[in-house]
This record gives C-alpha cells, sequence and structure tokens, in this order.
C-alpha cells in the first residue's frame, strides 16, 4: 500500500514536534527583524498549524488533500520569508510518514522544487546567495527525509509485531479451544467405549440370565432339581455381571 494512515493519537509527539517548528519559524524571523511577522507570515502559520492538528488524513484521498493544502500555504509563506522553508521541512517529514518511500519521495521532490523556485526568484537579497542557500535547502531536505523515513521503517516494524503478536495470541486461543474441544470429544469416545462394552458383555450375561429365570420359571412344576441347577446358573451370571460392573465403575 502506498498510503499508511498517520492518527494523531499515535503521532502526537510529531505534531508537537512540527508545531514547535512553526513557532521557531516566527520566533527567529522576529528576533532577525526585531519586529513582529507581517499579517501575511501570521495567518500562514496559523492556518499551517490548524490544519498541522486537525485535517484528518486517515484515507489517501485525506492525506493528498493535506499535503496540496499545506504544500500551498508553506509556498505562500516561503515566497515572504525565507527561514519559513521549515514548514516545508515539516512536510517532507510528514511525506515520508504518511507514504511508502517512492511516494514520499515524489511529494519530497514537489516541494523542493517550490523551494528552489522560491529561492531563485524572491529571495534574491540576503546574507547567503541564492547558490549556497539551494545548497542548504537540499541537504535538509536529505536529513528530513532520512531521518524520517528511519523513524516510518521503526514505526511499520513495531506495527509488524504487535500484529504478529495479536496473530500469535488469537492462534494460542483457537488452540486452546482445539484442546478442549479434543478433551471433550475423548470423553465422549471413552462413555462410547463404556458403553459398548457394556452392551457387550453386562449386556450379554444379562440376557443370558433372564432367559435362565424365564427357563426355571417353566420347569418349577415338572423338575425342581433341574430348576435349581438353572437357579444357580443365573446367580453365577449375575455375579459375572456386577463384578464386571464394578471392574468399569473403577476404570471411570
Amino acid at each position: 500500500m502506498p498510503f499508511r494512515s498517520f492518527p494523531l493519537r499515535e503521532n502526537f509527539a510529531f505534531h508537537a514536534a512540527a508545531q514547535a517548528i512553526v513557532l521557531i519559524a516566527v520566533v527567529q524571523v522576529f528576533v532577525q527583524r526585531g519586529s513582529p511577522p507581517g499579517p501575511v507570515l501570521v495567518i500562514a502559520a496559523s492556518i499551517f498549524s490548524i490544519v498541522l492538528w486537525l485535517l484528518p488524513v486517515d484515507t489517501a484521498l485525506g492525506a493528498h488533500r493535506y499535503m496540496l493544502i499545506q504544500g500551498v500555504i508553506a509556498s505562500l509563506a516561503y515566497m515572504q520569508e525565507f527561514l519559513f522553508v521549515y514548514l516545508f521541512f515539516v512536510l517532507s517529514m510528514q511525506a515520508m510518514l504518511l507514504y511508502n518511500t517512492r511516494p514520499g519521495l515524489l511529494w519530497n521532490g514537489l516541494f523542493l522544487t517550490l523551494a528552489q523556485l522560491a529561492n531563485f526568484f524572491f529571495h534574491l537579497e540576503g546574507e547567503l546567495a541564492p547558490g549556497p542557500r539551494a545548497l542548504m535547502v537540499t541537504v535538509a531536505f536529505i536529513l528530513a527525509c532520512v531521518l524520517s523515513a528511519g523513524y516510518a521503517r521503526v514505526r511499520r516494524d513495531r506495527d509488524e509485531i504487535q500484529r504478529l503478536m495479536k496473530q500469535l495470541a488469537e492462534t494460542s486461543a483457537l488452540l486452546q479451544e482445539s484442546k478442549e474441544n479434543a478433551k471433550d470429544f475423548a470423553a465422549v469416545q471413552e462413555r462410547n467405549s463404556l458403553a459398548r462394552e457394556l452392551n457387550h458383555s453386562l449386556g450379554h450375561k444379562l440376557t443370558v440370565a433372564i432367559v435362565q429365570l424365564e427357563s426355571a420359571v417353566l420347569q418349577l412344576d415338572k423338575d425342581q432339581g433341574s430348576v435349581v441347577v438353572r437357579l444357580k446358573t443365573v446367580l453365577e451370571q449375575l455375579r459375572r455381571g456386577l463384578t464386571e460392573l464394578r471392574h468399569i465403575a473403577k476404570q471411570v
């Protein structure tokens, strides 16, 4: 993705630093001139600050709109006063933070071009000639790009670590859930196994005992000796069934 969200809450320190740079430019103009900046500079600095804090840049369209508005404001201020090139440095850093490397460098190229045009067409007089000033501005842009790109890389790594930690937590939760499901499945399997064992073993013995009792009832009036033998057999079957039932109960 060419765009990265830059929410105020997560980047308050950067916004505060950018605001400090704007104030430094205003104060430095006052110190050098010995008088407050003109109304154009004051208005430009004020609007730049308001847009810095209030204009949302949580979408690609919002970021482009922000860069265009701030670029126009910075250009107008820079045409009036060379020291307001600081505004371009702020935008340079924000471009590297808001965008990936290529689009960030494109925005920086645009801002550097605007700054150099104003340098050669509006600031012909001063302690430094336009050439040295152009070199100084270029170096400052490069430093701003390098520093902000490094910070953006650190932030991307942090976000990636947080994403991986979140995935790890979700995977751990799924594993725990699978473990619980496996335990439940094992319990069901064990109950089914016990049910089959009861049906095959104890059920068979009880069935035989019932058949023996029914046969004994039929033979009761005819052959009591045979009935006694059958009853003893039934008793033995029931005892075996009881023993097996106790054995299964111990396993549970």
